[in-house]
């Protein structure tokens, strides 16, 4: 009976939104039996409506680790991936939760959700369809209540809405949107979502209405203050943007996102506005000690590790990327994070640990495709590895991505270096065909060709590709930022043994 009525007074004070209380309660019984199962449910509930469901994911696979098939914790094991950005991971335990209890709506909405935030509209749209449908032939009940149900139409709307946004329905997008805004007035995020329909149709000042009708009910609403910030930076009126960002910082200066949300207005270029070094570097040290401040009041803000680290990649700093990409990963190995160590140790020419990194993303997820083409690239190129092996990893890439250049290119090179002239001229010479379809034309790809052409016998066609390169090699050393090509003494070397 005290455990039981700990639970009560526990979830009593979760709908409240008191989460210290809640947690208190959940501790006391924690206590008593650090595995009690209900009671890590509810704290991984109180940790992801406090927003940070990173935290809420241990509780649940101890829960499920004692009951692999338990509804509630698969529920929140799918919602808490879905908001921690973790998306296959959501989408295993989400399909495991439709195959063990397929009539429990609420797993359906987060389906949607996850169908969606993987860029897959028409699913979102369709799976929001079907449960709409079936949620208007329910009737509320002892375990349905018409807050759940509700909340559960709102949600559905929500995703429907933002699926069409996706499929260029605006109408529609537009309809679903209003319905869940009138569902939910005082949801902020239901304001915010409108105005992303507003800028999708062009109406700007529409969608700085319902930015501002989202933040006088959450002054802090990340979504509502970035597409305040960004409508500000896109009409040349960053002093706008600081200010609003400085606005909801005065009222609450220990969020996180706030300090992230600054350090990007930090990094905001306007076009023909140049700054001075001096103001350049200024800022530079500002988003630095915004992103540092970020992470400090919350070290899983893995947004602003991202950014630092980014940010110390432009400033040639790479042990200092590599340092906080590191941090990601202990917190969130996923495959990107282990792929940018790679890439960026690939940068300074470490490529042995550039390779150890390139295979350690690829073990995460073996779909990670960056890691994949550049793991085809550095065997090719260094000598070291496998050129089978590249082979296998370029061809996988390429029958995924057959329209990226970059991928196609990968390949047709990792073919010369086996000594397959023809097939790496078919695969170079459509990369250089897509590159100039796409206005992206280049020294390299020329220099490649041209080199595949070479040693396939078809001198004629050589030179006039290696004669391209070094003409574009030019032109792009000439733009801002451009350098040598270090290619250039070899492809006049080539030129000359033709």
């Amino acid at each position: 009976e005290y455990t039981k009525g700990r639970y009560r007074l526990g979830e009593i004070l979760l709908g409240r939104g008191d989460r210290d209380g809640a947690l208190k309660q959940v501790g006391e019984v924690l206590a008593k039996n650090n595995r009690d199962a209900q009671a890590l449910l509810l704290r991984a509930r109180i940790n992801i409506q406090g927003g940070d469901p990173r935290k809420s994911i241990d509780d649940l696979k101890e829960v499920l680790n004692q009951d692999a098939r338990d509804r509630n914790a698969l529920y929140f094991m799918a919602d808490a991936n879905y908001r921690a950005g973790q998306i296959e991971q959501a989408r295993v335990f989400a399909g495991d939760l439709d195959r063990y209890h397929p009539n429990f709506y609420p797993g359906k909405v987060v389906q949607a959700q996850i169908s969606l935030a993987s860029g897959d509209a028409k699913a979102a749209k369709s799976q929001s369809t079907d449960l709409l449908d079936k949620l208007s032939k329910v009737t509320p009940n002892a375990l349905l209540s018409p807050q759940l149900l509700a909340d559960m139409q709102a949600k559905s709307l929500t995703a429907r809405g933002s699926a069409n946004i996706q499929l260029k329905d605006f109408n529609a997008a537009r309809a679903d949107l209003e319905a869940a805004r009138n569902m939910m007035p005082n949801a902020a995020s239901s304001h915010a979502n409108l105005a992303i329909v507003a800028l999708a149709e062009g109406k700007t000042d529409e969608a700085i209405q319902n930015y501002e009708r989202a933040l006088q009910i959450d002054s802090a609403h990340y979504d509502a203050l970035n597409g305040l910030v960004t409508i500000h930076a896109a009409q040349k009126r960053l002093d706008q943007a600081h200010a609003r960002v400085d606005q909801a910082l005065s009222a609450q200066p220990d969020k996180s996102s706030l300090h992230f949300l600054k350090a990007q207005v930090y990094g905001m270029r306007l076009p023909g506005v140049p700054k001075t070094e001096q103001e350049f570097q200024q800022d530079v040290r500002n988003t630095e000690a915004s992103l540092r401040r970020a992470i400090e009041l919350d070290k899983d803000n893995m947004a602003a590790y991202k950014a630092l680290a980014a940010l110390y990649v432009n400033m040639n700093q790479p042990e200092r990327a590599i340092a906080e990409y590191q941090k990601i990963a202990e917190r969130q190995p996923d495959g990107m994070t282990f792929t940018m160590i790679g890439m960026v140790e690939h940068g300074r020419n470490n490529i042995d640990a550039a390779i150890a990194n390139y295979k350690r993303a690829l073990e995460v997820d073996p779909n990670e495709t960056i890691a994949a083409n550049n793991l085809a690239m550095v065997y090719a190129d260094s000598g070291k590895g496998n050129l089978d092996e590249a082979v296998r990893l370029a061809q996988g890439v390429v029958q995924k991505n057959s329209n990226v250049a970059g991928y196609v290119n990968t390949l047709g090179w990792v073919y010369y270096k086996k000594g397959l002239y023809a097939a790496a001229i078919e695969q170079l010479q459509k990369a250089v065909t897509m590159s100039v379809a796409s206005k992206t034309d280049n020294a390299l790809y020329r220099y490649q060709l041209g080199l595949a052409l070479a040693d396939g016998g078809k001198k004629v066609e050589a030179r006039r590709e290696l004669e391209t390169a070094l003409s574009l090699a030019e032109q792009e050393a000439k733009r801002p930022g451009g350098g040598s090509f270090k290619h250039a003494e070899d492809a006049r070397q080539k030129l000359a043994s033709l």
